[in-house]
């Protein structure tokens, strides 16, 4: 005899209509939801499919960039503060640097700017296949970048003791000239106008649009000509001259 329970169930293969044993019998079969209404990822997960992630204080850029460039790897390199704020993306195609920004900065002034002034921080380095991100039309050599990079580095830190982050400018005697090797008018121009009007230093590189080690090799040729004074900005103010240099090193 029939069993009329199973009847009114319409059994299948397991007694049941759709649904594993055991389920209530007036219980709708749940649809597969589409992905056009969930919800977006985490900023975690989107995080967590990077395929290389770490400290920087770790990892370390010129190693890390090494690295990148030796295996001609394509992607994406984004480098994050501290407090998890994205500071810059790098652009890999095959090995070579196809684009970089850093704050305001674009390009090689980019890149620089980074190494010139590293902060604790995290890395992430997503790969995207070979052809993805167009190389540079030309230059792009990472290696080459980053010796001068580190190059521009070192000489940045005997600059900024000339020349502090802190530290007050004003005007002394005499025209400014740019120093050896600085062919772009534009940023001397930018700079004295910024220093006639006693900017910071800090004031002066946003204004310069260009890569710190720049901007204090220019401040730093003025401060020996003598057509800039720097004053330290503490409360016992005592002017600077050129003759630290020697101390300096």
């Amino acid at each position: 005899m029939e069993d009329p329970q199973l009847a009114r169930r319409g059994a299948g293969p397991l007694g049941l209509s759709g649904g594993a044993a055991g389920a209530p019998p007036d219980e709708p079969a749940a649809e597969e939801e589409s992905d056009d209404f969930l919800p977006p990822p985490p900023v975690e997960t989107v995080r967590a499919r990077a395929s290389l992630s770490g400290d920087l204080e770790v990892f370390g850029m010129p190693g890390l960039l090494q690295n990148l460039q030796q295996s001609e790897s394509s992607g994406h390199l984004v480098v994050r503060a501290a407090s998890g704020a994205e500071r810059a993306q790098l652009d890999l195609a095959e090995g070579r640097l196809a684009g970089c920004r850093c704050g305001e900065l674009k390009g090689e002034a980019a890149f620089y700017q980074i190494l010139e002034t590293p902060s604790p921080g995290t890395f992430e380095f997503t790969r995207v296949p070979p052809g993805t991100i167009p190389p540079p039309p030309s230059g792009g050599d990472l290696l080459a970048l980053l010796m001068e990079a580190m190059r521009r580095f070192d000489e940045f830190q005997r600059l900024r003791a000339l020349v502090p982050d802190r530290a007050a400018l004003a005007l002394g005697e005499g025209k400014p000239s740019p120093p050896p090797g600085e062919a772009d008018g534009e940023l001397i121009r930018r700079l004295w106008t910024a220093v006639r009007r006693s900017a910071s230093v800090g004031e002066c590189e946003r204004e310069a649009a260009v890569d710190s080690y720049r901007v204090r090799a220019v401040l730093a040729h003025w401060l020996e000509e003598g057509v800039l004074r720097v004053t330290l900005a503490e409360a016992t103010a005592v002017p600077l001259s050129i003759a630290p240099r020697s101390r300096v090193g």
